[in-house]
């Protein structure tokens, strides 16, 4: 992750005004990417939360 926003940090130092985006575009993918993994937690979370009611029903 630090290599990544290194490259970004060099890249709108040679950029100037236009580096902006490039760093508003990065964050955005990052949190996109964040929203993203949380939610497949969440997914996986649901389904083993399930699959261990279904074990429990089917026990008794």
């Amino acid at each position: 992750m630090q290599i990544a926003f290194g490259r970004v940090r060099r890249k709108t130092a040679s950029t100037g005004s236009g580096g902006e985006d490039s760093i508003r575009k990065w964050r955005i993918e990052w949190l996109c990417a964040k929203v993203f993994s949380f939610q497949l937690w969440v997914v996986s979370c649901q389904q083993s939360a399930i699959e261990s009611l279904l074990q429990e029903s089917t026990c008794d």
